[in-house]
């Protein structure tokens, strides 16, 4: 059931400790149970910190995002263009390159809310595609994905701490 008491809004510098700490706690509920916990401290001390998420957010090309409610940020979106984006880099495409909601706010429709907004992103900057990559481990986001119209294209290396995964790179052609 989607919540029409949620907003979406641009995540300010005011709000990093917030973000850091969604990052963190997503990232961990969707992946601690699948991978070697080394791994998963070496990967959130590297790249979801304070320091690694306030560079991300001075990138002209990067822009996140929170899915709100009355009790703070309940999800997040994170997006690139240009050569923000991690792999694809063209000037023709937007990525997804993280999309996370709180465990307890699954099921309330909330990615495809944030899946929408990007939609609308890519369109507003004339985009003509957005593409993502999901770990081809996690198959209920890769059936998510093609739900929503994703669909598989190639696939890319993603690194968690010393353990070399691979990610399903989808795409979604806009009309």
């Amino acid at each position: 059931m989607i919540n029409n008491n949620i907003n979406v809004q641009s995540v300010s510098r005011t709000q990093l400790a917030e973000l850091t700490y969604i990052s963190r706690k997503t990232f961990l509920d969707a992946f601690a149970h699948m991978n070697n916990p080394d791994d998963l401290t070496a990967f959130l001390t590297n790249h979801l910190t304070n320091e690694s998420l306030s560079i991300e957010m001075a990138d002209p090309n990067s822009e996140f995002y929170f899915a709100m409610e009355d009790s703070g940020p309940i999800a997040y979106l994170k997006v690139n263009t240009g050569d923000a984006q991690t792999e694809l880099k063209h000037n023709d495409g937007l990525e997804i390159e993280r999309i996370y909601v709180l465990k307890n706010h699954q099921g309330k429709k909330l990615g495809h809310r944030l899946i929408a907004e990007a939609i609308k992103m890519a369109r507003q900057k004339d985009k003509t595609y957005v593409w993502l990559g999901v770990w081809e481990r996690n198959a209920d986001a890769i059936r998510f994905y093609q739900h929503n119209g994703f669909a598989i294209f190639d696939k890319h290396e993603f690194k968690i701490g010393n353990d070399n995964q691979t990610d399903l790179m989808m795409k979604l052609k806009l009309d």
